[in-house]
């Protein structure tokens, strides 16, 4: 056993730029990641009549001034009614492929994802940043209709002049997708590195293969056991003696 292990490590040793092929695997995966996007940017305008109120619960009162909505995003993004009607039209999209999105669950994706901001001053921006460009279209979607619904409703300040009301909320134009690459990522380690792994353990596997697939003789008992004769003696290694002649030095003995 011992003689087999030794033989095996002198393979490896021998075929030592074989061994470095188990690079190029996580090599190309992180090239490809820097190329392809992984990111998207999905973005909504929407056209905001100045001092609109939002409603935001769901007696005919209960509004907020849209000031206030824009520095406290979460009131909008998170309301368990939204995200009840968010889970029911995901989950009937996906009803095919036997997916399902509780509200809770949508309530930490959403709240890590999408963004509310003030483009200009009549002209507020909802975003999406994510990984999922289905996703991100199907969010922004919902959360952009249902503002230009909830702004619609009006209230104190929706009427300009003598009795002239303003121009409701619209969308204006169709929503913007914007990819994003990066050279690096911390969440691409795990991969590259399972990825190393398998690679090495196959370069291994085919080092081991190619050495004890070669029927050439690697010590002299295995001669011995192949003549079943007597080993007297053997030559040195003529490599190993042509080198040392190169340098100066003293041949080295055979064994």
């Amino acid at each position: 056993m011992g003689f087999f292990i030794k033989r095996y490590i002198c393979a490896v040793s021998v075929r030592r730029r074989l061994l470095l092929l188990f690079l190029l695997p996580p090599v190309v995966y992180l090239l490809l990641s820097a190329i392809i996007p992984d990111r998207y940017l999905v973005e909504q305008t929407i056209l905001v009549p100045k001092n609109a109120r939002v409603l935001v619960g769901t007696k005919p009162g209960s509004t907020l001034p849209f000031s206030k909505l824009i520095s406290r995003p979460d009131a909008f993004f998170n309301n368990d009614f939204a995200l009840i009607l968010l889970a029911r039209r995901m989950n009937s999209e996906t009803a095919h492929r036997g997916e399902i999105s509780p509200p809770a669950t949508l309530k930490t994706l959403v709240s890590g994802t999408m963004n509310l901001k003030m483009k200009a001053e009549n002209l507020a921006v909802i975003q999406y940043y994510g990984d999922d460009r289905n996703l991100g279209t199907t969010l922004v979607d919902f959360y952009s209709t249902r503002l230009v619904e909830r702004l619609k409703t009006g209230g104190p300040g929706s009427k300009i002049g003598k009795g002239i009301k303003q121009a409701p909320a619209r969308l204006t134009g169709r929503p913007i997708v914007k990819t994003a690459r990066a050279l690096w990522r911390p969440d691409r380690l795990f991969p590259a590195g399972i990825l190393t792994l398998i690679s090495l353990f196959l370069i291994l596997i085919v080092i081991a293969v190619l050495e004890f697939s070669d029927p050439a003789f690697r010590s002299e008992r295995q001669v011995a056991r192949y003549l079943r004769l007597p080993i007297i003696g053997s030559l040195p290694d003529l490599e190993r003696i042509s080198q040392a002649l190169k340098k100066g030095a003293s041949p080295p003995r055979g064994k």
